[in-house]
């Protein structure tokens, strides 16, 4: 299967994402925005108690949530706002704003609002995000708390680099924490616009508490 890395997809294309989910790294996001007034109302994901000990771990106050067909889970930082979509095993946020004093808000909808996912998070079935774009790009290990060992990748887009529906302005990031467990890919990717907030070393705090269902 050929794939092809990419950060935007249109609403217009939403019955292909679950198709060719695997094929986009950082793509608009859904939150619960109407949307031609058919849109059902989002049901809040339920968080797990996280211990004390697993906090200090990871360095940051947050809460476990599972993915809406419970693949897996990750512990969402206090502050953020996450899309849990239902239709696939994704979870998105279009802002990464840490407040140790607000409890993560993770909403379960296939719908919303559109917008470029700075943070991603989905399983995917056949392969992962190694495609053409990231294969010639070498690795680093990276794993997760649990032990499950994967690698981490850093793409920078030149000015007309293909980069989702268009071309990349140039300066553009993606990095990208790949995990592969019983044939299955689990993908963590952070994207940077021309401009934007690198937050990586967060993210990549977030990807350690990855915890992948048996």
């Amino acid at each position: 299967m050929n794939r092809q890395s990419g950060n935007l997809v249109s609403l217009v294309a939403i019955g292909v994402v679950v198709i060719g989910l695997a094929s986009l790294i950082a793509w608009r996001w859904y939150e619960t925005a109407d949307v031609g007034g058919d849109n059902p109302p989002a049901a809040s994901s339920e968080a797990q108690s996280t211990d004390k000990s697993t906090l200090e771990q990871l360095g940051y106050e947050g809460k476990r949530h599972t993915s809406s067909q419970k693949a897996f889970s990750i512990v969402v930082p206090n502050g953020w706002q996450l899309n849990s979509n239902t239709e696939f095993d994704g979870m998105f946020a279009g802002t990464l704003e840490y407040d140790a004093s607000k409890e993560p808000v993770v909403e379960l909808t296939a719908y919303g609002k559109d917008g470029p996912a700075k943070f991603a998070v989905v399983m995917n079935t056949e392969v992962g995000y190694g495609s053409s774009t990231f294969d010639a790009i070498p690795g680093e290990e990276f794993s997760t708390n649990a032990g499950v060992v994967g690698v981490k990748k850093v793409k920078m887009y030149k000015a007309g680099d293909p980069l989702g529906m268009g071309d990349a302005e140039g300066g553009d990031k993606q990095y990208l924490y790949e995990f592969k467990k019983d044939g299955r890919y689990y993908d963590v990717s952070h994207y940077v616009a021309p401009g934007g907030t690198d937050d990586h070393e967060f993210v990549e705090k977030v990807a350690r508490s990855l915890e992948i269902q048996s």
